[in-house]
């Protein structure tokens, strides 16, 4: 089976995050597929042609990142060209977007299925933020739209994603197209961390480290954690408690100049991935007011979590039963959680297998995967009857 894969983001950026090893699997699961075409808007992707080949990926750049009308058109025939020459069997959008859209449009023109991968509500963040898609809110929400409503099937990582699309599209329709299969997230394999990230970011071996990863920006609330570690007075006053922010963002700089004085906040930037994975399994409790992956990782290692009532998190996290939610908004909810957990660390642990326990019966990578490779394989024996 030939997947031909669409993706407006780049490579690049990915790989400053340290989430790039993670994509083989997601793109070719299993390497269950004899060929992939990843293809990008972005020619410096390319660089990693070698690191993909190894996983049956092959990229290929078509080198459009804006709506100009010549480059468009010029896009539109690079992509004709490689699917007259590849002979695709599915082809997989990722946001509904304009790569998503041209990969809609070649799979109509040759009659292949076009599967949507969606990572949650698209919206959210651009209303909160005031800032659009190609800076044009009619032109984003007009595609988006389209898209969706002319996919074949919208893969939705979760329940709160697909009333996002029947708002879109309608019941009727979304019933008829999505499919809920979750994030494909690997699990954190356990290892003894031997003292290794103490030594590397330089904090007490004794220390309970308390976690935030991922962007610093108003979206995720940074700007509340900021407040709210403010505000928060230890209540185990024999105990070194430090806060480590592991992301990158607009708010990196403010945090870093706040807590300039303040010998218990820490800011590590973006870490390579088997970094994160060493700094969550040294961590006591991760607070993650807003993110997908990084509540999968702690809970397959089963990991105490705070997580805020938005978006999907209350499909996975039931307070005081798998962890403990909050108003993302309430710097007192955020203080009065933290300290419970500090000073509740046996129910802490209950809760954290709970979660761990749900993750492997249900959101683990293994469960993922397969589910989607079940989901291409139906539509390429539909298509071949």
């Amino acid at each position: 089976m030939k997947v031909a894969n669409f993706m407006d983001s780049s490579l690049v950026e990915l790989d400053k995050k340290g989430n790039l090893t993670a994509s083989p699997e997601i793109y070719n699961p299993n390497n269950a597929y004899s060929k992939v075409v990843h293809f990008t808007p972005h020619y410096q992707d390319l660089k990693y042609t070698a690191y993909f080949k190894q996983f049956s990926i092959q990229l290929y750049s078509y080198g459009v990142d804006t709506l100009w009308t010549s480059r468009v058109v010029v896009g539109f025939f690079k992509i004709f060209k490689q699917f007259s020459k590849n002979k695709f069997d599915i082809v997989r959008g990722r946001l509904p977007y304009l790569g998503s859209l041209y990969g809609l449009l070649m799979a109509k023109i040759f009659r292949i299925p076009f599967v949507l991968s969606l990572g949650g509500d698209n919206r959210l963040c651009q209303e909160k933020n005031k800032k659009f898609n190609y800076n044009s809110k009619f032109i984003s929400y007009t595609m988006e739209k389209f898209v969706l409503r002319y996919s074949d099937r919208i893969i939705c990582p979760n329940l709160f994603t697909k009333k996002y699309v029947e708002r879109l599209i309608g019941k009727k329709q979304s019933e008829k197209r999505c499919t809920v299969i979750p994030w494909i997230s690997e699990a954190i394999p356990e290892k003894e961390e031997k003292g290794f990230i103490c030594e590397r970011f330089n904090i007490p071996s004794d220390a309970v480290l308390i976690l935030i990863i991922g962007f610093l920006n108003r979206y995720k609330y940074t700007d509340v954690l900021y407040n709210v570690i403010k505000k928060w007075k230890s209540p185990l006053p024999d105990k070194k408690i430090v806060f480590a922010f592991c992301g990158d963002g607009p708010l990196y700089q403010k945090g870093v100049q706040e807590f300039l004085d303040n010998e218990s906040v820490y800011f590590w930037g973006w870490q390579e991935r088997e970094i994160v994975h060493q700094l969550i399994r040294r961590a006591y409790l991760l607070l993650i007011p807003m993110s997908g992956f990084v509540l999968l990782e702690a809970a397959s290692l089963g990991k105490p979590v705070i997580t805020s009532k938005v978006e999907w998190h209350a499909e996975m996290i039931e307070d005081h039963v798998t962890g403990l939610l909050v108003d993302p908004l309430s710097v007192e909810e955020w203080v009065n959680q933290i300290n419970f957990a500090l000073l509740n660390p046996q129910k802490m642990t209950t809760y954290a297998k709970c979660l761990e326990k749900k993750y492997w019966s249900k959101y683990s990578g293994l469960i993922a995967k397969q589910l989607e490779i079940d989901l291409y394989r139906s539509l390429y024996q539909n298509r071949k009857k």
